[in-house]
């Protein structure tokens, strides 16, 4: 299991799904590899969005 600040990923059960849903092995693990990348922390929340609300 992969942890990043807000944003846990388990990768492994995100492979399956996708690849249950049709995307081939390099799709998927391409996939779960750019959401690894993210930097959870630039990400805004709920609490940021209604900081900035009008």
């Amino acid at each position: 299991m992969t942890s990043m600040t807000a944003l846990t990923i388990v990768t492994l059960a995100i492979v399956q799904i996708l690849r249950k849903r049709g995307f081939s092995e390099e799709q998927a693990t391409g996939v779960v590899e750019a959401f690894r990348e993210i930097d959870a922390g630039s990400l805004a929340t709920k609490a940021d969005l209604r900081e900035v609300e009008l």
